[in-house]
């Protein structure tokens, strides 16, 4: 058997993997499966694994021993986490991990040497994740409809200008004359300086406007606010979330005034007159 598609009715909890070693496709797209065995990995000669619009939280490891493994889909999910074992499948060309939960990918998919095509949109993404920067051989990627909340990430991508970013939401470039793009875009809470560079397509300037880690940028300030430049002080008042905050709230006192200002930028209120952080 060549070709397998599990789309219709099967046991969620009864599908084994045990004598279908010459399979080369394989299809489960049921919107049923909550859970992979560890036997999907000895589908040694597997090139295609389709397992779209199920009910995955997590990949097992063995997915790692699919080393023929050419195109793997997992989109339309609730996966909150892909193994590690994931950057052993080095003949893989395309990974779509569209529409999931994902906030993160692990450190191994800089391991993917072959990778042409990559698929993260509509997940949780926060930053580019920085491994994605060093996938030489990609030619496309889509990083749509996640929660940016800063450019900082982007240079892992811009600076590679054979690269195909798209990003629905804010891509094409404003300069393009798409007014969604724009309104978009004014929904991060950028300075105008940034917003500029990115319309007007400098994206040089922009890295180097990213070149520090706003985490550093944070530590810094801990050991002496005073050495700060006026451009890391504005990067520090519209970018610094959560693990910055606490950074700051660790060693200075409370009314300091950069950490007013960031917990000012992430705090709402609710009716009742709560207020919560972002």
């Amino acid at each position: 058997m060549k070709h397998a598609d599990f789309c219709r009715e099967f046991n969620r909890n009864g599908i084994v993997f045990g004598n279908l070693q010459n399979l080369k496709i394989l299809k489960i797209s049921s919107k049923k499966l909550i859970s992979l065995p560890e036997s999907i990995g000895n589908l040694k000669n597997l090139q295609n694994l389709n397992i779209s619009s199920n009910q995955l939280t997590s990949v097992p490891n063995s997915i790692g021993h699919l080393k023929n493994l050419k195109i793997l889909c997992l989109s339309n999910g609730i996966l909150e986490s892909i193994p590690n074992t994931i950057g052993d499948l080095k003949n893989l060309l395309i990974l779509s991990l569209n529409s999931n939960n994902l906030s993160s990918l692990p450190d191994s998919i800089k391991r993917h040497h072959n990778l042409k095509e990559l698929d993260i949109s509509s997940n949780r993404f926060r930053n580019i994740p920085k491994p994605i920067g060093e996938l030489q051989n990609l030619k496309e990627i889509n990083i749509s409809y996640n929660p940016f909340k800063s450019l900082e990430s982007f240079k892992y991508i811009l600076k590679r200008p054979e690269l195909k970013i798209i990003c629905t939401n804010f891509y094409p470039r404003p300069s393009d004359h798409d007014d969604f793009a724009i309104n978009a875009l004014n929904l991060l809470d950028l300075p105008e300086k940034v917003k500029n560079l990115w319309y007007d397509r400098k994206d040089d300037e922009l890295i180097e406007y990213y070149n520090t880690s706003i985490f550093k940028i944070a530590e810094k300030y801990v050991k002496n606010s005073n050495l700060l430049t006026k451009h890391e002080i504005e990067r520090l008042n519209y970018e610094a979330v959560i693990k910055e905050r606490e950074l700051l709230e660790l060693y200075l006192p409370k009314d300091d005034d950069m950490i007013l200002k960031i917990n000012n930028r992430l705090k709402f209120n609710l009716a009742n007159g709560f207020e919560l952080f972002k």
